[in-house]
């Protein structure tokens, strides 16, 4: 019995909010339709070829590897700075600091410094640094064995910088950016071209000076990168680029321990060498010749010469000097 008038209660309910709910207001009419139409567009292109798997542009759809793109857009909309802010986009990819004086970074476990290789514009780099996405138009993650197409040592994979190149049109971006421990940042990228549309100019630039939450730890960073491309004719192009970088970074390895605990000391004090300081200049010339020998079938003979050139000075407390030169020729067609 007591079941059954459970029952009807319910059903009264149910009935009850059905008729409320069908309810409208007196001249409204609703018409209920299955099909609902969303219109939006999208913030960020999603990636449609990368040039790490083969050094050449490929699609994604026929790079028998994985590869994680981070495009130009993503970087501009999240504001990312350096490498580390562009890699935290990619699957498998676990980002860190080195003593916040480089990039650091592990790939499917194994970390960046004896097992990865960084690229730019698929010239590996001799030496870690930070590297700053002022000039970068996209970030290309290999991982996995296919990175050992760049030689035995990326066992986790390999990190391609492409940098921005010119566009036949004239434009002008400028940013800054202001915050805490005296931190300033500007950036500057524009372009010029003439009325035949046969020579284009892009620079970009980057000015950078920041204290820190230690003592007497200053960072400056100042870096400038030119690119001239001549179009000879419909085919044949030349893009000559240079990248000139001076930076400084002080590391900081935190506080002491004492017993296997932190002492009281304060927070802000520096117990780091002071000779323990990074200090670079990094040079980086390219000169790529294209042909394209098929407008029906988009097929282009790509022939480039790379060149990158580092000067690397470091003085810590159990190394003087390094200086590091890199030579690479990467010829390819796709």
């Amino acid at each position: 019995m007591k079941a059954k008038l459970l029952f009807v209660s319910l059903a009264a309910l149910v009935a009850a909010a059905s008729s409320s709910f069908a309810q409208t207001e007196p001249g409204k009419s609703y018409v209920s339709s299955d099909t609902v139409l969303v219109i939006a567009e999208r913030i960020a292109p999603l990636p449609a070829t990368n040039s790490a798997a083969a050094k050449f542009p490929l699609a994604l759809r026929l790079t028998p590897a994985s590869v994680g793109v981070v495009t130009n857009s993503l970087i501009e909309n999240q504001n990312a700075i350096v490498l580390g802010d562009a890699l935290n986009n990619v699957s498998g990819v676990n980002v860190q600091t080195g003593f916040g004086a480089f990039d650091y970074f592990v790939i499917r476990g194994f970390e960046s410094l004896t097992s990865g290789l960084v690229l730019t514009d698929g010239a590996a780099e001799p030496e870690v640094t930070f590297y700053n996405l002022y000039n970068i138009e996209r970030v290309e993650v290999l991982k996995g064995p296919g990175a050992f197409l760049y030689g035995g040592n990326p066992l986790s994979g390999a990190v391609n910088l492409v940098r921005k190149q010119p566009h036949f049109k004239n434009f002008f971006n400028a940013s800054g950016s202001a915050g805490h421990f005296s931190s300033y940042r500007g950036t500057l990228d524009f372009g010029l071209t003439n009325a035949e549309k046969s020579v284009a100019f892009r620079a970009n630039a980057l000015w950078q000076d920041s204290e820190n939450y230690r003592d007497n730890k200053d960072n400056e960073n100042i870096s400038i990168n030119p690119a001239l491309t001549w179009r000879m004719n419909g085919k044949t192009s030349v893009t000559a680029n240079f990248e000139y970088v001076k930076s400084k970074y002080q590391p900081d390895s935190g506080l002491p321990l004492l017993n296997n605990e932190i002492p009281n000391v304060p927070r802000t004090q520096s117990y780091q060498s002071p000779f323990d300081v990074s200090d670079q200049t990094v040079l980086r010339g390219r000169l790529d010749f294209e042909t394209r020998v098929s407008h029906a079938a988009q097929q282009i003979l790509l022939h480039r010469f790379g060149l990158a050139i580092r000067r690397h000075a470091a003085v810590r407390r159990f190394s003087d000097a390094i200086r590091q030169f890199r030579f690479s020729f990467a010829y390819g067609a796709g």
